[in-house]
């Protein structure tokens, strides 16, 4: 649905997908692994049509953009979470 409404707005075209969810939890990871990692995976993988699309229609050019956007708090570790660093 939320591909086939992007892509009646922008005319079956899109030149860039930005993910930025996220979600921290100490204590359940599965859900934690479904909001950033899973979601990004399925959007890019539902919206790979439309980009591929706006690339092509676009003259000169081979490709449309997908941005991640992550947080620090995959590099610093925090004192209440000692079981994922181990």
């Amino acid at each position: 649905m939320l591909v086939q409404e992007a892509g009646t707005l922008f005319g079956d075209q899109l030149h860039c997908l930005v993910n930025s969810a996220g979600y921290y939890s100490a204590t359940d990871y599965e859900k934690q692994f479904q909001t950033n990692l899973d979601s990004a995976f399925f959007l890019c993988k539902s919206f790979h049509p439309l980009l591929k699309l706006a690339a092509a229609a676009v003259v000169g050019s081979s490709s449309s953009s997908i941005v991640n956007i992550g947080s620090v708090s995959g590099t610093v570790p925090r004192a209440d979470d000692i079981d994922h660093m181990v």
